[in-house]
């Protein structure tokens, strides 16, 4: 099987020539690399031009930027490989990333999809600490849940995957793209739970990337303590995460087979109709409080979402 990874690069000059590195010194290297640079400068078209005489090296850089959506599709819809790699620009792989994940899904026909833990990093690559996984929570009794069959229910709850640590087959990518029109739109989201529903996920318990984190990532893990959750919900709520849940599930369930099993599609309409139902809560607090009580009986709290967490910042963080 041939492999493709694909950058979509914005303004990468500082730490992308180290990235290149570490792809081109996998113990299974890729058969291509694709580059999509929407910067408005030239700073990281000679960030790559040392790299541009290897003929794996495929760099484009946009005539017209493209925003964060499209220069992704762009980089997806260049890439000619079996397999594709999804690679963030400020990262370091570990040399046998590739072989590994490739392996996984060599040893999984029927999986579309595979993901990897990741080392947390500072600037200088030295280890934060934790894992991404352990960020996410995703602890051993959910691996274990994970890999027995359970890919929707878990994921519908906190999707663990990251565009950093994901390849995919080719063979899907006409589902994928393009990618729905929501803003902001998390790629790793949609996919994680596309591929969930079908359970065609592999997952792979190695931390096989350097998550570089340096104050100028698009999204950064970080081990939050109890104020600095409420302030994340808070401006979450401001830029509607709710409504744009419900769009999001919405959009996954116009990507998937007819034939999905009706308990899957169960799943993902309740998903639905709880952040539907959290997104119209009354801006009076008793009203709210019985709002939340009734969703609270549901059980689609602790379903799909983060449980008492949620409902405490439903009850006083509205708005």
């Amino acid at each position: 099987m041939t492999v493709s990874v694909v950058i979509a690069a914005y303004c990468g000059e500082k730490f992308i020539g180290e990235q290149l590195a570490s792809l081109l010194t996998q113990t299974l290297p890729p058969d291509e690399i694709v580059i999509t640079d929407d910067s408005p400068d030239e700073r990281t078209t000679a960030a790559v031009a040392n790299w541009l005489s290897d003929p794996r090296v495929r760099y484009f850089h946009n005539e017209k930027q493209l925003g964060v959506n499209g220069n992704f599709e762009k980089a997806l819809s260049l890439a000619r490989g079996d397999i594709i790699f999804f690679c963030d620009q400020d990262d370091v792989w570990l040399p046998e990333k590739i072989a590994e994940m490739v392996a996984a899904l060599e040893n999984s026909p029927d999986a579309d999809g595979v993901f990897c833990n990741s080392t947390v990093v500072n600037r200088s690559l030295e280890p934060s600490g934790y894992s991404l996984w352990q960020m996410r929570g995703f602890t051993g009794k959910m691996q274990k849940k994970f890999a027995s069959g359970s890919q929707a229910e878990l994921f519908l709850k906190r999707v663990t995957c990251s565009t950093h640590n994901i390849a995919i087959r080719r063979r899907i990518l006409d589902r994928v793209l393009p990618f729905p029109v929501l803003d902001p739109f998390f790629a790793d989201t949609f996919l994680g739970l596309l591929l969930a529903a079908e359970n065609k996920w592999v997952m792979l318990d190695r931390e096989l990337t350097c998550y570089r984190v340096h104050g100028g990532n698009l999204s950064a893990p970080k081990l939050a303590n109890i104020r600095e959750q409420a302030e994340l919900s808070r401006k979450a709520r401001q830029k509607n995460a709710l409504v744009r849940r419900v769009s999001l599930c919405e959009a996954v369930l116009e990507r998937l087979p007819e034939n999905i099993p009706a308990d899957i599609r169960n799943k993902f309409a309740g998903y639905r109709k709880h952040y539907l139902v959290r997104s119209g809560y009354s801006a009076n607090f008793f009203i709210r409080a019985a709002q939340i009580t009734a969703e609270i009986l549901s059980l689609r709290y602790s379903c799909y979402s983060n449980g008492w967490k949620s409902i405490a910042a439903d009850l006083f963080l509205f708005r």
